[in-house]
C-alpha cells in the first residue's frame, strides 16, 4: 500500500516539475520574439532591459501583452528604435489607466 502512495507522490511531483519546465520554455520563446539573441547576447543595452521590466510590471507580467504593445508601436513607428517603442508603450499605458 506504501509503495502505491509514493508512486502516486513519485508521479505528481514529475508533472509539477515538467510543468514547471514547460513554463519556463514558452516564457523563453516569447523572450526570443520579442527581443531575438537576446539570452545568447543579452539585451542590446542595459536600460532597455529596464523598460521592458518596467512594462511587464504594469501589464502585471503578461508576457504576451507586453509584445503586443511594443509591437503596435513599432507597426506605427517602424523606424524608430526598440527602446523608443518601449518607452513609448510605457507611456501610452500610463495616460490610458489617468
Amino acid at each position: 500500500m506504501y509503495s502505491w502512495i509514493l508512486l502516486a507522490v513519485i508521479i505528481l511531483l514529475g508533472a509539477g516539475v515538467l510543468l514547471l519546465g514547460l513554463r519556463r520554455r514558452r516564457s523563453s520563446r516569447l523572450q526570443d520574439m520579442f527581443f531575438p539573441g537576446s539570452r545568447k547576447s543579452g539585451f542590446g543595452d542595459k536600460n532597455e532591459k529596464e523598460l521592458y521590466q518596467r512594462l511587464l510590471g504594469l501589464v502585471h507580467g503578461r508576457e504576451d501583452v507586453a509584445r503586443r504593445l511594443v509591437e503596435l508601436e513599432q507597426s506605427r513607428n517602424p523606424e524608430k528604435s526598440r527602446q523608443w517603442c518601449l518607452n513609448k508603450a510605457i507611456e501610452s499605458l500610463k495616460r490610458e489607466r489617468r
